[in-house]
């Protein structure tokens, strides 16, 4: 059933990302070596909207979670290693998982949360240039999640109805402008498709140019700010 396929889908998804990993760091407590949950050590980044000059900064800072609103679509911005992907995964958490709601104050979310890893879509293209967007997610859901009975009538389901929650995680990391291209393209249509789905896109902002931007009258654009001490202080 829908509401069995769901709940299984729910429970990967916290498992594949609830953790934050230290990948190439030193690490000094043994539990770290095995990851951190996302509740227990992230900071918040706040967002300002694209374009705003340094000094305008203290009165446009945005919650991140203020774009999950339904329907709504963004590109975040932001320098290598800024926190653009955990970004992702912790709005993509957050309508699922009690502790970052209690933590951070996020609301209980029934729409489903997909994360697309933008790299990954272009290495199946390169192998098969005509994968439909909704076909790769549905091949990638089946195999990482191991469940098989996520097909698509399960994505319609929620598709359809304008209840998804769609993180696309690195425009920047195609290998061409033409291919970043193709990628901006099939989302474009992906989301005309099936409108009234939230959207998140993000990119650095070094390789996020003409032709392959989106359109700024359908999505709103912002860049991670630089954390500010008092909101560091916060989690200390």
């Amino acid at each position: 059933s829908i509401a069995d396929t769901r709940g299984r889908y729910d429970k990967n998804l916290l498992a594949l990302y609830r953790d934050i990993q230290f990948v190439g760091m030193s690490v000094y407590k043994p539990e770290a070596t095995r990851g951190v949950a996302i509740h227990e050590i992230y900071i918040p980044l706040k967002m300002v909207p694209d374009g705003v000059e340094f000094g305008d900064y203290e009165n446009q800072r945005y919650d991140p979670l203020a774009l999950l609103n339904p329907g709504s679509k963004h590109v975040i911005l932001g320098d290598p290693g800024s926190g653009k992907s955990t970004m992702l995964r912790f709005l993509a958490l957050s309508g699922l998982s009690k502790p970052i709601q209690d933590r951070y104050g996020a609301k209980s979310d029934k729409r489903l949360p997909i994360i697309v890893v933008l790299r990954r879509y272009a290495d199946e293209l390169a192998k098969n240039a005509d994968l439909a967007l909704l076909d790769y997610i549905m091949q990638n859901v089946q195999a990482d999640f191991s469940l098989r009975n996520a097909e698509l009538h399960f994505f319609e389901y929620y598709l359809e109805s304008g209840r998804a929650v769609l993180f696309f995680d690195g425009l920047d990391e195609l290998s061409s402008p033409h291919l970043k291209e193709v990628v901006r393209d099939r989302i474009r249509s992906f989301l005309l498709t099936y409108p009234g789905n939230t959207a998140i896109v993000t990119s650095r902002i070094v390789g996020y140019d003409d032709p392959f931007r989106f359109d700024e009258k359908q999505f709103s654009h912002f860049r991670l700010a630089t954390l500010q001490l008092e909101e560091i202080e916060q989690f200390v």
